[in-house]
């Protein structure tokens, strides 16, 4: 069977200005989580229905240029 390719970050889509819906992994989720203050950096995703889900984070485009330093398996899918 072959192995699934799970990538740590995939920048989903671009939201307001400078911000982007991304999707982690768990690791990568908890370290933005642990290293920078909600509401200044990152933001909890809701659909429209006001479902949290926790993988899934509004991040400002300032914290995807260090998500892409940090972890070497990010896919950008902004532009497709």
């Amino acid at each position: 069977m072959p192995k699934v390719h799970n990538p740590d970050v995939i920048i989903l889509r671009r939201l307001k200005p400078d911000w982007s819906l991304v999707s982690c992994s768990k690791e990568a989720s908890a370290w933005i989580r642990e290293n920078y203050k909600e509401n200044e950096q990152w933001e909890l995703y809701r659909d429209q229905e006001w479902q949290i889900y926790y993988n899934r984070l509004e991040v400002h485009n300032n914290l995807i240029t260090i998500l892409q330093i940090k972890y070497n398996d990010v896919i950008d899918r902004r532009d497709s």
